[in-house]
């Protein structure tokens, strides 16, 4: 098995996401924040293949579908 006791990258991706759920009340307000940016930001950057990158700049400029 190539991945054995390895996080692959939609594992990674998840625990990215949910970490500001774990950290709510661990942390303080800054860094709670910074987290939260970070989460959000791994949930725009995991796109396997962006078929029309026009489209996607568009869309992500101007908060459209």
């Amino acid at each position: 098995m190539q991945y054995a006791n390895c996080l692959i990258g939609h594992q990674l991706k998840t625990l990215v996401q949910v970490n500001v759920f774990y950290t709510y009340d661990l942390i303080d307000s800054a860094h709670f924040l910074l987290i939260k940016a970070i989460g959000e930001l791994a949930a725009l950057l995991w796109f396997f293949k962006i078929w029309n990158l026009n489209e996607y700049l568009v869309s992500q400029l101007f908060g459209t579908s």
